[in-house]
């Protein structure tokens, strides 16, 4: 139940760790200068931009400038599209 202080800083550190590389990736997300996605819908769209790292998925945005009248449907393997949909969800969360 109890930690000694070695355990307790080693949890911070990779607490630490794990923020650092959170905001590295929202900064490549950020500093893209793609048009954001504009809805959770957008997983089906083949205009999305999504770059794949370390067996997670990142959506950079939208590869058209139109908005979502040019939507046009693309199939995906579940899997991808379940975390295509995790990632516009946390960046919406943000």
């Amino acid at each position: 139940m109890f930690q000694t202080r070695k355990q307790l800083k080693n949890i911070i550190a990779k607490l630490e760790a794990a923020l650092a590389e959170e905001r590295r990736v929202n900064a490549f997300i950020n500093n893209s200068d793609l048009p954001k996605c504009r809805s959770t819908a957008c997983v089906n769209c083949k205009h999305i931009i999504y770059k794949k790292y370390h067996g997670q998925t990142f959506v950079l945005g939208c590869g058209k400038d139109f908005g979502c009248q040019d939507f046009e449907r693309e199939d995906r393997p579940a899997e991808t599209q379940l975390s295509l949909q995790e990632d516009l969800l946390s960046q919406q969360e943000l």
